[in-house]
């Protein structure tokens, strides 16, 4: 008989923040599981960038921050994705 497979560890959201935290390299949390993120070039850095400072011009004026690669967002419960490319809010 063939062995069932090992359950992976599920992680715990701040397992995952203090991780990622002390990490070198960015990673992804879903439901318990942590992922490592690929690095970026330098035509992607450019595009960010330039999506940022055009975000700015639209938003800043109407009291919004804009935000790039910098931030953890939680989508939805237990579903963190981190260092989105651009975002803007208009909250607190």
């Amino acid at each position: 008989m063939g062995q069932s497979p090992t359950p992976e560890k599920k992680y715990t959201v701040e397992e995952y923040l203090k991780m990622d935290e002390e990490s070198e390299i960015r990673h992804e949390y879903f439901d318990g599981e942590i992922f490592a993120m690929p690095g970026t070039t330098m035509n992607y850095n450019r595009i960010v960038g330039r999506l940022r400072g055009f975000s700015e011009s639209i938003f800043l004026p109407k009291g919004c921050d804009v935000f790039a690669e910098n931030v953890k967002v939680e989508v939805i419960q237990n579903f963190y994705y981190p260092y989105p490319d651009v975002i803007v809010t208009c909250t607190p």
